[in-house]
């Protein structure tokens, strides 16, 4: 799975920031959004700036009537509301909320101010996030919020696994990095369980809108294939089945995967 956001950050900050992409991903199904409503700028740009390193989809408002407006176009998972806004109109923007939709509204709010943000509790908004907004914090709490979704459907062959609604492919749990092309070939080997896919029925799968020379572009696909598997280990991953096309190695990919496919 692939996270342009954390590619960004130095290598210290990333492996904390992956795990929270891939946490919200599996919560939100990747396809939901946060919307945060937050009046001071500065703290949005800086939170929003982390959010974004962490493959969050979301929108942020410093007007909470426009944030309202919003959730009548745009599918969400849950709502962030800071006590910047205010006792009164946080309450109100609440209210509002909860009459309209079934969504979570967390309050974000600072510890001395329990007794301000009370009314907007009472209204059915949960006081769970802090001030100032940490990124880290934020994604555990609102992946805690939401429904549990199904896992994605994961296709195992030996110790390959692939995940095709994230276009994850892993080999021993480790990523192979593949291309939107090059996934679409290994899918295909891989739905063949170790059988010949023919390189006509290949090029189908990989180019369905048609490409110039696609037997050239399928055969460098397969060789980027190899190499990536050959880093992990398995020179021999895809054989070339002479005159035919190829198939996966069943007997190199045999064995027991060493660590799940996803955390």
């Amino acid at each position: 799975m692939k996270f342009r956001g954390v590619d960004a950050l130095p290598p210290s900050q990333r492996h904390r920031a992956l795990a929270d992409a891939r946490l919200w991903a599996e919560s939100s199904s990747g396809r939901e959004s946060l919307i945060l409503i937050e009046p001071d700028e500065t703290e949005a740009d800086r939170i929003g700036n982390d959010l974004t390193h962490r493959g969050l989809r979301f929108a942020t408002f410093a007007s909470p009537w426009r944030a309202l407006a919003h959730l009548g176009n745009e599918p969400a998972a849950v709502v962030v509301a800071s006590s910047n806004l205010g006792p009164d109109i946080l309450k109100e923007l609440v209210e509002a909320i909860k009459s309209e939709t079934t969504l979570p509204v967390l309050i974000a709010y600072r510890s001395e101010e329990t007794d301000a943000i009370g009314p907007a509790v009472l209204a059915g908004g949960r006081p769970a996030v802090g001030l100032p907004y940490d990124a880290h914090d934020l994604v555990r709490t609102l992946a805690e919020v939401l429904p549990q979704l199904p896992p994605p459907a994961r296709i195992d062959f030996g110790r390959l696994s692939l995940v095709p609604e994230w276009r994850d492919a892993q080999l021993d749990g480790k990523g192979l990095g593949l291309s939107r092309l090059e996934f679409r070939v290994l899918a295909e080997l891989v739905r063949r369980g170790g059988r010949c896919a023919s390189k006509d029925a290949l090029v189908s799968v990989a180019w369905p809108e048609g490409a110039t020379d696609p037997k050239s572009l399928l055969t460098a696909a397969v060789k980027r294939l190899r190499l990536k598997f050959a880093a992990l280990g398995i020179a021999d991953a895809v054989e070339t089945v002479r005159g035919v096309g190829y198939r996966l190695n069943a007997s190199a990919l045999a064995g027991r995967r060493t660590s799940p496919s996803h955390q």
